[in-house]
């Protein structure tokens, strides 16, 4: 098989997490919550740690999908208010994974469609894409608005291949969470775990077609798997 399209995952696969959003959720927490006994309350329901402004490992802020993170919330927070601040204090600070802009221009050197699928809300990760001069890249980005559903589930896999016109066979998902290697592999494409400099879990490498460290291993590795020529 000769991949013709690569979809990206967005926070923690292309765009660095903790740089984009640590600050701007702290500051979207303590903005919206009507008092401090709240605001411990939500940032333990999200598990956001006040002290040092740090989204802790396993927080559904990392892998759930926007919506998902509304329903924890709607009873502590004003939940439109709060993702309005989070993406008013998070404007211009997207951070890219290492590596990234020289991956894109590498693929679509090689006629490789690319496209995002991502928990966040489509119109959010448009306005990421394009402050981070990335917008010409991508033939499709997908979110959790879309009208295909959120990861875990297929369904945003399969409508970003369906916008790119190809098939779940000649597709490529990169991602850093289970979420995404679930939401790749019942969509049958082959699927791509990368660490970005963190340690991989067995358990999620196990999920994996392929394990990277860092993007601009893709290639090699693709090219090694018989997926490039």
């Amino acid at each position: 098989m000769t991949v013709r399209a690569v979809l990206f995952d967005k926070d923690g696969t292309i765009v660095d997490f903790h740089r984009t959003w640590d600050l701007a959720i702290g500051t979207a927490l303590r903005a919206t919550a009507p008092n401090e006994a709240v605001l411990r309350q939500a940032a333990d329901v999200l598990e956001f740690d006040l002290v040092t402004d740090t989204v802790c490992p396993g927080s559904p802020l990392i892998a759930e999908s926007n919506s998902s993170v509304a329903a924890l919330v709607d009873s502590l927070l004003p939940v439109d208010l709060f993702f309005a601040a989070v993406t008013a204090a998070s404007a211009g600070n997207a951070a890219p994974a290492l590596g990234v802009p020289e991956l894109f221009v590498a693929l679509r050197e090689r006629h490789i469609s690319l496209g995002v699928v991502t928990n966040d809300f489509e119109s959010s990760a448009k306005n990421q894409i394009a402050t981070l001069g990335w917008s010409d890249h991508f033939a499709a980005v997908v979110g959790c608005d879309s009208g295909y559903g959120a990861k875990p589930a297929p369904g945003m896999v399969l409508g970003a291949l369906d916008l790119i016109g190809v098939d779940a066979e000649e597709a490529v998902l990169v991602g850093d969470t289970t979420h995404d290697l679930d939401a790749g592999n019942g969509a049958g494409v082959t699927t791509v775990l990368v660490g970005n400099g963190k340690v991989i879990p067995s358990a999620y490498a196990s999920l994996a077609s392929l394990t990277i460290d860092r993007l601009n291993e893709l290639i090699p590795s693709l090219t090694a798997a018989g997926h490039l020529p």
